[in-house]
This record gives structure tokens, sequence and C-alpha cells, in this order.
């Protein structure tokens, strides 16, 4: 299972910030894990409720390994802009396609505030998860 040092020099890599095999500074694995961590946090805002717990560069990543990828990617995109590089188009790409894998799983609908009768009309349109 990868951890989170996994994702963090995985993403590193995708940027050009290291290279591959190389091992990214503590500062700069630190750094990442705390984009990673704000990015994951986030989502929720978004209405993406993966349950991200992991903290800590050891942690196992905790969702299921068909979002690694992803989330390497997403991750990537985001420390260019730190490392002052520019993301190639196959970057941006799989961080979209990331992203929408994470909404196809995670996305949720808030009800808090809505009227009965929206609730019952949301479950009747069967996007409720």
């Amino acid at each position: 299972m990868a951890t989170l040092r996994d994702v963090v020099s995985s993403a590193m890599v995708r940027t050009g910030a290291i290279a591959s095999g190389e091992t990214p500074s503590a500062a700069d694995a630190a750094t990442a894990l705390e984009v990673l961590t704000d990015m994951a946090a986030a989502w929720s805002a978004r209405n993406i409720h993966t349950g991200w717990t992991a903290t800590n560069l050891e942690d196992e990543f905790p969702l299921e390994d068909r979002h690694l990828g992803g989330v390497k990617a997403m991750l990537a995109l985001e420390l260019c802009d730190h490392f002052r590089i520019a993301p190639t188009a196959i970057l941006v790409r799989d961080a979209r396609d990331g992203m929408a894998r994470l909404q196809a799983d995670y996305w949720s609908i808030e009800y808090e505030g809505a009227s009965p009768s929206l609730r019952s009309n949301i479950s009747a349109t069967g996007y409720e998860r």
C-alpha cells in the first residue's frame, strides 16, 4: 500500500521538481504534505466527503487505489505553483480526471437547510447517494 510519502514523492517527480528515484528534502516533503492535507480538507467544502484522515508522511494512502494516480496528479498540479513550474497539458488533464473520479465516488448533496419537499424531490431523481 502506498504511503503519503509515496504520493508526495511521485507528485514532485511529475512536476519536475525532483528526478525519478530522488528523495525530496525534508522541507519540500513537509510543504507538499501540507498542500496535500489542505487539498483533501478543501474537498469537503465541495461536498466531496472522502473521510480523509491521513496527516503524516508514513500514513497509508486512505482512499481506494484507483484514486491514487488522480490524487498524485492533483497534488502535482498544486505543487507546480509552489515550485513555479508550468504544468503540462497532460498533468492538467490527469488532475481534472482525478477530481472527476473523486466526485463520482464521494460527492454528496447537502440537505441542511433544504425544505422537506426539496429533499424528497432530490431523492426521487436518484441523485442522492
